[in-house]
């Protein structure tokens, strides 16, 4: 079968052409026919190269356990607007953008939001018009919803009738007692568990160094299962499938007689049938550029695809089933964005309803101060410095909202503490490899490279420290092999039969402990506040950095990096601690998603570390001085990680503090322990714990599916100078980033939190968000039926679908949500001009903020404005006025 020479472009279903006449199934092939590749010319070549490009583009990645991060499933709509992301969605998918009428009647009953937020909201989306009317209709449409008595249930959307463009398994199954759709999943599931297995099961797949296609054409050919299931002849079908994926695709979507006008929707259609090996899928492509060309490979993905159409063709062959595709392009001006029987925009209004109240309830806690930031020539700038209200003690800690807490609450026990926030891998990317390694874990933002390799070496120091620490990398060594062969006795073909008969009965105790006694158990693993305050850390080897590249000039550099963007170029305290942060749980397939996410999903200790030892470095001090920053002799700066489980601060490398400091080290564990106590006791209502211990104890508990909260709740980002919210409860919902414009006349700072932290925060936001709004797609599930894969992910159950998002436990308790779905309200204290600067140079940013995914006022000189999506900026005027009056002038464009 040949294609025509010219393929025309393939827009979504909303722009499609002419239909095709759908040709008589009678002409389809056979299973025994074989069929040469699709496509020959060049040209052709490119079109499809270029269509299978933009459904790629569409699909958000997904990272491995280890390395388990937040991330925007939605990511690859950036350029659409948020609510026509919706709608093109709901095109080839049941995906969901829009929490449910149960959800906001109930929040509308408890006070969460009021009328006048529902005003407000007509107002910013339909600026200049008479929607009263409007509004009346949406009270009528809670006040129904309430009278239902389902509100209080806070139930998402259910299942829906099928999209307009769906896959053929979903079809028949919605018309047959067999559901097809779960076992095409069961199918592909089942081959990429054994494809991509990273050690978990001892015997690999013989194809596994194969192409995701090639490898399961090579399995399909010889495995029965679906066959017996009712799909008869499937061997010989895949026997006779093109060999290259391009043209398999190609191929099939000509088999199903699918006009071409539809082929990129109909191919996301599949794509989103499987959103979690999809964007596996997409995650193995972004690892690797094979050709060194710069180009991302993305063959798996297009190989998911090809396999998920393999399965159409085989069932609508098999069963005769038809779909009358000219019907569905006839019908195409009959657009599910003129439909609204889902309330869709009634929902829309009481989404922006709630992002309203809460950015009121944010924007009130702020005090309005004239904060100069009007633009300095550089010629005439000159840092401020204020001696005499310098700290003793400046901290600094990731900006992750549960570091909100414990800052607060710092400062609350010793107002001669200082915090800071900056993202919690301090500037620093590196791989972390960790003693008797060869490779380790990126300790970086996921968006970039590590510059080098950080390793653990064996300690220098001499005597009883060397003996003791040596001592510990020797067991840490001896544990991790053990661990290995321990793994392959029980998986081994021999032992696996006799390991839990003769050598099981060890773990008895292990078991017994665990099942009657935590607390014993607890005591064992959990260092409290009172006990030893130093973890016990093994050295680093900083002699590898510099035959990496990373001399003295390059260790400047990244420094002088992080004290910019921490906002810290002089007034420096006698102790500065750098506070990098992680999680502890057990038993826990997801505990990366809890660790630093600017860290990759791992724990900022190391790069902490680092960080502390560069800049206790006097030569590295020295170069910061010829470039303006000077760092007082007395200044040391010290590295902890905050445990954000337990909120208690560790502190690490304590034998390199000179013993001037070993007293105010002493007097800041004092003060951090009452400041981990402070928060312990706040979030106790929130984890409906009784006491700390119990809160403690979460950090051990093998059966605790809520060890933390971790950041539910997420809602805002604030980029501006602590003093705006020191003292003030945000609740643990803020995303702190330190940031003074009278120090960054160039907006050089500003540009770099806004295009990573910024872009980092809006990830974790919408990641809970999904997960809340769309737990079928984006979420996974319950965690107690939980299974990891291949060490690299985890299944819902014994089969099927990856999960990619958070799980149920992660979002609530049962019926009732500790996750609000909003989506992030971004304040920036700066200049308009210098933001506006940001977001012309920066296109993502710019669809962002435009595109309706971020939310951003600026405060600038004292006066709020709220972004627009078209680019001006809104004047806020909130206090002491009626929400419909609450903005009242255009700034810099016309709504």
């Amino acid at each position: 079968m040949t294609t025509q020479a010219n393929l025309p472009s393939n827009e979504s279903i909303m722009n499609t052409l002419a239909p095709e006449q759908k040709k008589s199934k009678a002409n389809a092939q056979p299973f025994s026919v074989f069929v040469p590749t699709a496509y020959e010319d060049p040209h052709v070549y490119r079109q499809v190269e270029e269509l299978l490009d933009q459904v790629c583009q569409v699909v958000s990645p997904v990272w491995p356990l280890k390395d388990w991060i937040a991330v925007n499933p939605y990511a690859g709509l950036s350029e659409r607007s948020f609510h026509e992301s919706r709608d093109y969605l709901r095109v080839f998918s049941k995906c969901e953008l829009l929490p449910s009428m149960d959800h906001f009647a109930a929040h509308y009953q408890s006070g969460s939001f009021a009328e006048s937020h529902i005003e407000a909201a007509l107002l910013e989306i339909s600026p200049g018009k008479d929607l009263s009317h409007k509004k009346a209709d949406v009270l009528e449409a809670l006040q129904n919803r309430l009278q239902t008595g389902d509100a209080a249930k806070q139930t998402m959307p259910g299942k829906s009738s099928l999209p307009r463009i769906a896959t053929i398994a979903d079809r028949l199954s919605a018309h047959g007692e067999v559901d097809w759709t779960e076992i095409v999943k069961d199918e592909i599931g089942k081959h990429c568990s054994a494809h991509y297995d990273e050690g978990q099961s001892t015997w690999a797949s013989p194809w596994r160094n194969l192409p995701l296609y090639q490898a399961w054409r090579n399995k399909a050919k010889i495995d029965r299962g679906i066959e017996i299931l009712g799909l008869t002849g499937f061997r010989s079908f895949v026997d006779e499938l093109p060999h290259t994926v391009e043209a398999a695709i190609v191929h099939l979507l000509q088999r199903l007689n699918i006009p071409r006008a539809l082929w990129e929707t109909f191919l996301l259609a599949h794509a989103f049938s499987l959103p979690g090996w999809s964007g596996w899928t997409k995650y193995q492509g972004l690892q690797t550029d094979p050709t060194g060309t710069g180009r991302m490979q993305f063959d798996d993905f297009r190989g998911l695809l090809a396999m998920s159409l393999a399965y159409d063709v085989a069932i609508s062959e098999t069963f005769l089933f038809e779909v009358n595709w000219s019907s569905v392009l006839d019908h195409q001006s009959l657009s599910l964005m003129d439909s609204d029987n889902d309330c869709k925009s009634d929902r829309k209004i009481l989404l922006r309803a709630m992002e309203i109240a809460y950015r009121d309830d944010l924007l009130a806690k702020l005090p309005v101060t004239e904060l100069t930031t009007d633009h300095v020539a550089d010629e005439d700038f000159k840092e401020p410095t204020n001696s005499a209200t310098k700290p003793a003690v400046q901290m600094a800690f990731c900006i992750d909202v549960r570091s909100e807490r414990f800052r607060r609450n710092l400062e609350q026990v010793d107002a001669s503490v200082d915090t800071l926030g900056v993202a919690g891998f301090f500037g620093l990317p590196f791989e972390y490899v960790p003693l008797g390694q060869s490779s380790g874990d990126a300790h970086a933002p996921v968006l970039l490279s590590p510059k080098f390799a950080l390793r653990e070496k064996s300690s220098p120091c001499v005597g009883d420290c060397a003996t003791s620490r040596n001592d510990t990398a020797e067991k840490q060594v001896s544990v991790r092999t053990g661990k290995k062969l321990w793994k392959r006795l029980q998986t081994s073909a021999v032992g696996c039969f006799s390991f839990v008969e003769t050598i099981g009965w060890f773990s008895g105790f292990d078991l017994a402990t665990r099942l009657m006694s935590p607390k014993f158990r607890n005591s064992l693993r959990i260092k409290h506040p009172s006990k030893l305050h130093e973890v016990e850390a093994t050295p680093l080897d900083l002699d590898h950095l510099i035959e990496q590249g990373i001399g003295l000039d390059q260790q400047t550099d990244l420094v002088e990096g992080l004290l910019n963007s921490m906002g810290l170029s002089d007034d420096f305290a006698p102790l500065v601690v750098l506070c990098g942060h992680g999680s502890q749980t057990d038993n826990n397939a997801m505990a990366a998603g809890l660790d630093c996410g600017a860290c990759g999903g791992h724990s900022g200790a190391p790069n902490a570390r680092l960080a502390a030892i560069l800049l206790n470095d006097r030569q590295i001090q020295k170069r910061l001085s010829d470039l303006g920053i000077e760092i007082p002799a007395e200044t040391n700066f010290v590295a902890a990680w905050h445990n954000t489980t337990t909120d208690q601060i560790e502190w690490l490398d304590l034998d390199s503090v000179p013993a001037s400091h070993q007293s105010r080290i002493v007097e800041l564990q004092s003060v951090a322990d009452a400041a981990s106590h402070l928060t312990r006791e706040e979030r106790l209502p929130l984890l409906n714990e009784s006491c700390t211990d119990s809160l403690i104890s979460r950090a051990s508990d093998w059966s605790q599916t809520r060890p933390e909260w971790g950041l539910a709740g997420n809602a805002g980002m604030l980029i501006g100078p602590r003093e705006m919210t020191r003292g003030r409860s945000l609740d643990g919902r803020v995303f702190l980033h330190s940031y003074n414009q009278a120090t960054d006349p160039k907006g050089t700072v500003l540009e770099s939190i806004l295009t990573a932290p910024m872009v980092v925060a809006h990830w974790i936001n919408m990641q809970y968000y999904a997960s809340t709004v769309d737990p079928t797609h984006f979420g996974s599930g319950c965690k107690t039926i939980h299974n990891v894969v291949g060490q690299f992910g985890v299944l819902s159950g014994n089969g099927g679908d990856l999960q990619a998002g958070l799980p149920n436990q992660s979002l609530g308790r049962g019926l009732k949500m500790q996750h609000l779905p909003l989506r992030l309200q971004t304040v920036v204290v700066a200049s308009r001009e210098s933001i506006d600067r940001v977001i012309a140079k920066h296109a993502n940013i710019r669809n962002l903020l435009q595109n309706g995914w971020v939310h951003m006022v600026a405060i600038d000189s004292g006066q709020k404005y709220r972004y627009h999506s078209d680019g001006s900026w809104v004047q806020l005027r909130t206090e002491n006025t009626s929400r419909a009056e609450s903005e009242w002038q255009v700034v810099g464009g016309t709504c």
